[in-house]
């Protein structure tokens, strides 16, 4: 076998990740790339064609930037650029969770949205 290192983050998703991580309350913690399906999980009987169709569709999507709740284990919110979009808006946005979509760093510190997670 043959692997090379990548860059996990480009140098805009560091910037953010790091002022993300700087900023939350104490019971946040910030997680990128992540897969959806580690928040989403099919309510299909287990082992069912629906069921596998609609874990491809959320296994498929990541996550850019989420603020996850480590007191209550529960995703809170997640955190994207305009410029990439989020395919996983609607379907989170249908669960009451935050679909935040920034411009500029600039915009973590005063949207009204993300207010309620920073300190």
């Amino acid at each position: 076998m043959s692997y090379r290192l990548i860059d996990f983050l480009n140098s805009d998703d560091a910037m953010l990740f790091t002022i993300l991580a700087k900023n939350l309350k104490e019971k946040y913690a910030c997680v990128c790339k992540v897969r959806l399906s580690e928040f989403l999980y099919s309510t299909q009987q287990e082992g069912s064609k629906e069921f596998y169709d609609e874990f491809q569709t959320v296994n498929l999507i990541t996550v850019p930037f989420a603020i996850f709740d480590v007191t209550t284990g529960k995703l809170s919110a997640t955190v994207f650029f305009n410029k990439n979009g989020f395919d996983g808006k609607g379907l989170l946005e249908a669960k009451g969770i935050l679909c935040i979509g920034i411009s500029d760093y600039k915009d973590v510190l005063i949207s009204e949205d993300l207010a309620i997670f920073m300190v």
